[in-house]
């Protein structure tokens, strides 16, 4: 979906455990969610593995979290009990949908875990679907993809669920069991190993449906629709499924309008007659958009059993349940309800009757048929619900400096914007020639980026410090904030304190040094600014030997003085790079030669108490390095995620042209 760039004239007047401190890997990118601050969590080593409680840091699929519940891995909470039926409320106490994520270079992993109830498996299911946990991994492409399940065969399982991983560090997704409860989990991997549980995304897909939801009969966890979908559209994604109870109950709609949803998917109609359907999907639709009115809301049809093409009573019972879904669809519409979306059920198991198990539940051919009908639907929607709330990113540029194709600030932030006028979730606004007199347009901004002039001359430090605490307001209220190339650089008095605090560090006279070199960047961590990102080398001023916040040593992640610090490009000087000579001044400088082989870091990023995020970018004094693709994505990618908008699994796809780099250019001699 395009998006419009706006321009604004400035008149001339941005848990992780183990043991050691993680460093840059080769891995795979994380999902935006993941940038979620994880909580805490610590092993319990036994027999030569490290633990650690999924309790910790938390699943997604298990809806309220701060409630009160019996179980802790219940979907409802407590309370629930006494508002839906004594069905739902035991169907409820599976934990179909749930999932946990982490990221690890384990190169094992073990799962210990605890079931509800003995029985492992169904006659028309297997206990590897009934009562596995499932695990998936992110290649190095951004993808989801399938590594082991376990196969229970007793209440309690624990067991190395594969070994001989490749190295890196890459985030996995461990899927719980469909049609059995969980009293306990852990997951287990080699003790020096790096470990990090990832904390529940936020906005889920709320599933509310049937046996078929809830996974009758995935072969895997990981094989019902529900959790296709959660990876096909990189999204968090929560189960209602009952089986045999799903039937648009008010009593499970006043649950599902506490989560903070992102849409609504209502799949009740298998275990439903036409008159019921009639009776109660108006009713259901109108409590939703009561409390969500800008949610979508999809309304789906039942699956037809495979075998109604020989068995016309099936297909009569299908063809009145469609048509009343469709009828009180249209006479939603017609009453002005808005946001509703409607999937077909004629071809969720395909045309060829081999999607189902039994004729009614999907086999897993079922589910990814399934999983493909709903996806553009579940696509659409999400793309229209996000308008609303788009994010809203202010790039602002300094004044004209340096001479041509070098500090092209204001031509560099209107390519940047231009690349990222394709993102759905993001409406970028583009400052030219320094501050605006009209300071308006920072409200309701969720990401600044200065790419500008720094020391004494940088904008953010001008008029006796105003601005510095407008910014400083800014960042207690969750912006986040970035700085690019000189624009890192302030006077250490002036704002290093405040730098420090918002995006963890600066260039700071004397102690940093600006080399022109050529840095190879080739380890990237796991990090939403790193998705897609391919090795790169490309000159450049790049500074380095920051002044970092707190005990941040810089080219390590860490935490400090509130700051979850994570350094994104990181390479190390040659001799002669340290022996210089700099740009200003030329050096060299004893401390920077001191420290001779160790790795240096021109890109970082942090996550801040405030819930803001920030990051620094050292490159950027020559223009035409934006045709570079990886130089060029990984800045388009810390733009949307300092601005907290969704980075693509694959990172930003852009293409920019010699026009482009020419367009816009300040006239300098």
């Amino acid at each position: 979906m395009r998006r419009p760039l706006l321009l604004a004239l400035g008149l001339l007047t941005g848990i992780l455990v183990g043991a050691a401190p993680a460093t840059a890997q080769d891995s795979a990118p994380a999902p935006a969610a993941a940038a979620s601050a994880p909580a805490a969590a610590s092993a319990t080593v036994e027999d030569g593995v490290a633990w650690y409680d999924v309790t910790d840091w938390g699943v997604e699929g298990r809806i309220l979290p701060e409630q009160e519940r019996l179980r802790w891995f219940d979907r409802f909470p407590a309370a629930a009990e006494q508002s839906v039926t004594k069905n739902v409320w035991g169907l409820s106490r599976d934990s179909a949908g749930m999932m946990a994520r982490f990221t690890t270079d384990s190169p094992v992993i073990h799962v210990d875990y605890e079931l509800r109830s003995e029985r492992l498996a169904m006659p028309h299911m297997p206990a590897t679907g009934v009562s596995g946990v499932d695990l998936y991994a992110r290649d190095d492409e951004g993808k989801w993809r399938w590594v082991q399940v376990t196969r229970p065969t007793e209440k309690q399982v624990k067991t190395q669920l594969i070994s001989g991983l490749a190295p890196g560090l890459r985030e996995y997704a461990a899927f719980l069991p469909l049609y059995n409860g969980v009293e306990s989990l852990r997951i287990g991997v080699a003790p020096q190993s790096k470990f990090e549980g990832l904390a529940p995304r936020e906005r889920p897909i709320v599933f509310y449906g049937t046996s078929i939801t809830h996974g009758a009969c995935a072969s895997r966890p990981g094989m019902v629709h529900t959790a296709i979908l959660g990876r096909k559209l990189d999204h968090p994604v929560v189960n209602l499924g009952f089986s045999g109870n799903g039937r648009m109950d008010l009593g499970v709609a006043d649950w599902m309008v506490q989560v903070d949803a992102a849409m609504y998917v209502i799949d009740c109609l298998p275990n439903m007659q036409p008159g019921e359907v009639t009776e109660k999907c108006e009713p259901l639709v109108r409590r939703i958009r009561e409390s969500k009115p800008d949610t979508p809301i999809v309304l789906v049809e039942d699956r037809r059993f495979t075998n109604s093409w020989i068995t016309p009573a099936k297909t009569k019972f299908h063809d009145e349940n469609h048509a009343a879904l469709r009828a009180a669809h249209d006479r939603l519409v017609a009453e002005g309800i808005e946001g509703l979306y409607y999937i077909s059920g004629d071809l969720l198991y395909g045309d060829d009757t081999e999607g189902a198990t039994d004729a009614s539940h999907a086999n897993d051919l079922g589910f990814m048929r399934q999983a493909e009908v709903f996806e553009p639907v579940l696509r659409e929607a999400l793309a229209a619900a996000a308008d609303p709330s788009l994010r809203k990113l202010v790039i602002m540029a300094g004044k004209p400096s340096h001479p041509p194709r070098m500090h092209e600030f204001n031509a560099g932030v209107q390519l940047l914007a231009k690349c990222l006028q394709d993102q759905p979730d993001v409406q970028v606004e583009v400052l030219l020639n320094g501050w605006p007199k009209d300071e308006s347009i920072f409200e309701d901004a969720d990401g600044i980026v200065f790419f500008m002039d720094g020391g004494g001359r940088h904008e953010a430090v001008q008029e006796d410090g105003r601005r510095l605490k407008l910014i400083d307001e800014w960042a207690q209220r969750g912006v986040g904030l970035g700085f690019m190339h000189y624009g890192v650089e302030v006077v250490p008095d002036q704002a290093g304190e405040q730098f420090r605090r918002w995006i963890g560090g600066h260039y700071e006279h004397m102690f940093s040094c600006n080399p022109m070199w050529e840095p190879s960047f080739t380890r990237f961590p796991n990090h939403p600014i790193t998705r897609g990102v391919q090795p790169f080398q490309i000159k450049d001023e790049w500074y380095f030997n920051m002044r970092f916040a707190g005990s941040l040593e810089g080219n390590v992640a860490g935490e400090s003085e509130g700051l979850r610090f994570t350094p994104i490009l990181v390479a190390a000087p040659s001799d002669e790079v340290r022996d210089g000579p700099y740009v200003y001044p030329p050096g060299p400088y004893e401390h920077i030669q001191a420290a001779k082989g160790r790795a240096e870091t021109m890109m970082w990023a942090v996550e801040r108490a405030d819930g803001g995020r920030g990051f620094g970018f050292t490159g950027g004094h020559f223009h035409d390095n934006w045709a570079n693709e990886p130089f060029r994505k990984v800045v388009l990618n810390a733009l949307l995620w300092v601005a907290k908008a969704d980075v693509p699994p694959g990172g930003v796809e852009s293409i920019v042209t010699s026009d482009d780099l020419d367009a816009n250019l300040d006239p300098k001699r």
